[in-house]
């Protein structure tokens, strides 16, 4: 299923790492209502049920030109495993960089893999560690920058908790010397239903020589939905807070999102409008289209849009044979080849895509091991994906979801 020390580096990245609003979150680690069957990362997966597929970005300029596109494969637990970027260039959609996730037993991530296109070529670029405490909340990530042949640590962030509520989150950078310095802060206050109410954020540069902090302060709807995010500066060094910007939330009659209005302040001319985000929902709530206007005198001009598509998990196997999943196959997900545990038996084994479209079969002997390197019949090789391995003895059949990851 198509579904997730340098300038240069970080450059890199932020291309990868193109802007895509997400829903905004409420204080408690919950969307607001109405978002909570959709992808993002932070939601479990075992309780998703819309998994959004594909989000393609259009900007505006006169008309709508596809400009980014964003592609999410996931495993048979509705997990995350791979999200791709590309860029529309020439008439063709060209690779920009990659995702690959990695999760425990138990369903946590424990290591992510960035990879970008350079001169196209594919080039590693960053991963990230996770580490948890036996609660399962998540206590130090680790990240790392490739350049040189070789991983270098870049950041490690702590995290601390009162409860399940995040109250610390702690990053320090290293140097050339592997020492590692203070570069960022956050804080973050809840009320008593734990909701966030306050986010203090301290960035720090040059062994404080440089430090700019800045908080936002939360409101809620009695529906417990986020209303209002105000963001904020010190005015000084030990003096007030002054109001910066602001997001205003507004939702339709079955609580689902439908604008965030951005507005800054202008001191004597106070609040004033400055982008917005415009939501389309389906029936079940996914946001079908994100619309991104600025305004200027008063009137909004369209910038970009995404327009994402979206799975229902409960019907995804519909064209897809016999997807009982009880055939053991390793590495899952594979780069090179997997291997296919038919416990001994001679039998058949064929491949499908989630299309339910045959790829290839061959014949398995008796004590035979036999292995798929994703390719199709004619020995071509296959895109990343979600693909059907199923194998068949006599009266018996059984099958798995394997994901091929390049």
């Amino acid at each position: 299923m198509k579904k997730l020390v340098s300038t240069l580096i970080l450059a890199a990245l932020a291309v990868i790492l193109a802007a895509v609003p997400l829903s905004p979150k409420s204080g408690n680690g919950t969307y607001p209502l109405g978002k909570k069957d959709q992808v993002w990362p932070e939601y479990p997966a075992s309780q998703r049920i819309w998994l959004l597929d594909q989000s393609t970005r259009y900007n505006f300029d006169g008309t709508w030109q596809p400009y980014t596109r964003y592609e999410y494969t996931y495993d048979d637990l509705n997990q995350l495993v791979l999200y791709e970027t590309s860029r529309y260039i020439g008439g063709n959609w060209s690779d920009m960089g990659a995702k690959e996730y990695y999760y425990t037993p138990s369903g946590q991530i424990y290591e992510t893999l960035y990879r970008i296109v350079v001169d196209g070529v594919w080039q590693k670029n960053e991963k990230e560690h996770y580490l948890y405490i036996c609660s399962g909340l998540l206590t130090q990530k680790d990240d790392y920058w490739f350049y040189n042949d070789d991983w270098h640590n870049a950041f490690v962030t702590s995290y601390e908790y009162s409860g399940t509520l995040l109250t610390n989150e702690n990053t320090y950078a290293y140097d050339t010397t592997g020492f590692t310095h203070d570069y960022l802060f956050n804080v973050y206050e809840y009320n008593g239903a734990g909701q966030r109410i306050l986010w203090f954020q301290r960035y720090v540069q040059g062994d404080w020589e440089f430090v700019f902090d800045s908080r936002s302060l939360y409101t809620y709807n009695e529906d417990g939905s986020l209303a209002m995010v105000v963001h904020q500066d010190p005015s000084g060094p030990g003096s007030t807070w002054v109001d910066v910007s602001r997001q205003i939330y507004s939702y339709d009659a079955n609580g689902f999102l439908t604008e965030v209005l951005a507005q800054s302040n202008y001191g004597s001319s106070g609040w004033q409008d400055y982008y917005r985000y415009l939501y389309t929902n389906d029936a079940h709530g996914n946001e079908v289209q994100v619309l991104y206007q600025t305004v200027s005198d008063s009137i909004w001009t369209n910038v970009y849009k995404l327009v994402n598509l979206y799975s229902d998990t409960a019907n995804e196997d519909e064209n897809v044979p016999g997807t009982e999943n009880s055939l053991a196959c390793y590495p899952n997900p594979f780069r090179e080849s997997v291997q296919i545990d038919t416990k001994g038996q001679r039998g058949e084994l064929s491949v499908y895509n989630l299309k339910g479209q045959l790829l290839r079969s061959f014949p398995v002997a008796k004590g035979e091991k036999p292995a798929w390197n994703g390719t199709d019949a004619q020995g071509r090789a296959l895109s990343n994906g979600v693909y059907l391995v199923r194998f068949e003895s006599g009266n018996t059949s059984s099958s798995r979801k394997v994901i091929l990851l390049k």
